[in-house]
């Protein structure tokens, strides 16, 4: 699932169709996005959560460098001071 529908008018532009789209996401998930509606969850907090996976499979945090990625998203680069 794209990061981008979490965010305000990341379900689309035509207000009824993003709708429609909120309501099937709710029924198959009524957690889909769970923050408020005008900030969802940010980037950062999905990247936490990505990092929170890595860390569960026994990942060990110094081996989470620049190229290591979760759905897509370069983990080790948002980690990285």
């Amino acid at each position: 699932m794209a990061t981008h529908i979490r965010q305000p008018g990341g379900l689309g532009k035509d207000l009824d169709r993003a709708e429609r789209r909120a309501a099937a996401l709710a029924a198959i998930d009524e957690d889909w996005n769970p923050g408020d509606d005008d900030h969802g969850w940010t980037v950062d907090w999905q990247r936490h959560t990505y990092l929170t996976q890595l860390l569960d499979q026994s990942v060990r945090l110094t081996t989470i460098t620049a190229g290591v990625t979760r759905h897509r998203e370069d983990i080790g680069r948002w980690l990285a001071p």
